[in-house]
């Protein structure tokens, strides 16, 4: 057993920070999360080889001279750790506790959670800063990428000493005031400060599902062949809007074309008209040089009569279907968002004909209820695929780490049996 005799031992200071060091490896902190030497120690049936403790870099620091590691253990008054007879091994001689809700409660009410001391802060200053309030069993420097943050877990030996702390008014360290607070304090902030975070994001998503993402970008387009390829509606839509998206069109012969821009299929829709418009003027100025082809008598005045009369028939006509739609207009003529629409966005929303890749199609302004209803489909659909891109690539590194680790395995396996031929 590694103790001190009856009389009273001297021990130095850097036989002290030795006995502190391997003492703490075998202490109830750190055994319960320390996988190595737990795998060692059940391995070795209790034992833990002193070779393998000197390569642990704190230990290695502090010495590496194996008997100036076993003469400061031999002074140690705490009785924890016991020495084999080849004085090759180390064990622990008092069982470790059983880590029941109970015994983690008072544990976490006897760790104190520290902050604000300086990030350039040692281990050796940190320690003597909290060794003056009581004894300690253990601190921990909180890192982030491998730095200090300004913030430590110091377990006290007891739940007086850490309340005799909690209840200094104003601790600091180098007239720095410290933030302090018990782990189940810090464990209920961290619930609730992340609690609130999930609540933000819930929400967000839940105002953000009824909402129109790009406003006036969607268009519908009918009667299409089933044999059009979506590469040819978007090359021939986007010289008046970039298109983002074509869906598939499939036995239904429409499609959803999704514009990348504010107000894009808006700008298409009004493009695709003129261009009808045009069309159909041109069409009209032919009709009339055929009919002066086949009446030779008739005057050049007759033929601009003919054209005006055309137009103008068509315009009493488009008159006439507003003044009998005035009423229908007038209720229906706010959008979802209780906003007044505009005569040419009313106009967008109902189908006309153009002529697109060839075809005489029918296309139309998606607006209102089944706007809102496609970016919600859009939102679930995008949302669906980044959840199955995020399993895969949990998949992925967890492949990579299970032949990372199978070829490590691979290496350490000479590496145990001459340990255990050694032993």
């Amino acid at each position: 057993m590694v103790t001190a005799e009856a009389e009273k031992v001297d021990i130095t200071d850097s036989e002290q920070k030795i006995i502190d060091q391997v003492e703490y490896y075998f202490s109830d902190i750190n055994l319960r999360h320390d996988k190595f030497m737990k795998y060692q120690l059940r391995e070795n049936n209790g034992w833990f080889p002193l070779d393998k403790l000197m390569t642990f870099n704190k230990l290695k620091a502090l010495s590496t001279d194996k008997n100036v590691i076993l003469d400061a253990l031999k002074k140690s008054p705490n009785g924890l750790i016991e020495l084999s007879e080849c004085e090759t091994k180390l064990k622990r001689i008092k069982p470790l506790p059983e880590f029941t809700p109970e015994y983690t409660k008072q544990l976490n009410l006897r760790t104190l959670h520290l902050k604000g001391f300086p990030k350039d802060s040692t281990f050796e200053q940190l320690k003597t800063f909290c060794s003056q309030y009581g004894e300690i069993d253990s601190i921990e420097m909180r890192r982030r990428d491998g730095n200090f943050k300004g913030c430590i877990m110091v377990v006290f030996k007891d739940q007086a000493t850490a309340d005799k702390v909690l209840a200094i008014d104003g601790l600091k360290y180098n007239d720095i005031e410290l933030l302090k607070e018990n782990k189940e304090r810090y464990f209920e902030r961290k619930r609730l400060f992340l609690e609130s975070i999930r609540n933000k994001k819930k929400n967000k998503k839940s105002t953000e599902e009824g909402i129109i993402k790009t406003e006036g970008a969607i268009m519908k387009i009918t009667d299409l062949s089933t044999e059009t390829k979506y590469i040819q509606i978007k090359n021939e839509l986007s010289k008046h809007s970039k298109v983002a998206f074509v869906t598939a069109i499939g036995e239904s012969r429409q499609c959803m074309v999704r514009f990348d821009e504010k107000n894009g299929a808006k700008r298409a829709l009004k493009a695709l008209r003129e261009q009808s418009i045009k069309k159909d003027t041109v069409n009209d100025d032919g009709d009339a040089k055929n009919d002066e082809k086949d009446d030779k008598e008739k005057t050049e005045d007759k033929k601009i009569m003919k054209i005006i009369k055309i137009r103008k028939k068509k315009m009493m006509k488009s008159l006439k279907d507003k003044e009998d739609k005035t009423d229908e207009k007038a209720e229906n003529n706010k959008d979802s968002n209780g906003k007044e629409k505009n005569d040419d966005e009313e106009d967008l929303t109902k189908e006309f004909a153009v002529e697109l890749c060839g075809q005489n199609i029918k296309v139309s302004l998606v607006s209102g209820e089944d706007e809102k209803n496609y970016w919600i489909d859009f939102n679930q659909s995008r949302q669906q695929s980044n959840m199955e891109r995020s399993k895969k690539n949990k998949w992925q590194k967890g492949k990579k780490r299970h032949f990372d680790n199978k070829g490590r395995d691979a290496d350490q396996e000479p590496k145990k049996k001459m340990a255990k031929v050694e032993e």
